[in-house]
């Protein structure tokens, strides 16, 4: 793969990294982000991603508002 390539992640990537609730997906998402915070991939998120992840963690899985803001701004740094 072109080192330049960018990926875009799914807000099922995002979700499952963040809320580890599916240990297979949280293993593979980990390395995804692992490999971004590395600099091996690069990636965009688009702002429909980070809508709906706040959206899922905040009414399906109860996190409360603050949290999952903080969490997910962890992520994007």
């Amino acid at each position: 793969m072109a080192k330049n390539a960018s990926f875009l992640p799914d807000t099922n990537v995002v979700l499952r990294y963040l809320m580890r609730d599916v240990p297979d997906q949280y293993a593979l998402a980990a390395g995804f982000f692992e490999e971004v915070r590395t600099g091996k991939k690069s990636v965009h998120i688009l702002k429909s991603v980070i809508v709906e992840a706040i959206y899922i963690s905040t009414k399906f899985y109860k996190v409360p508002k603050k949290e999952a803001a903080e969490v997910l701004v962890g992520l994007l740094h």
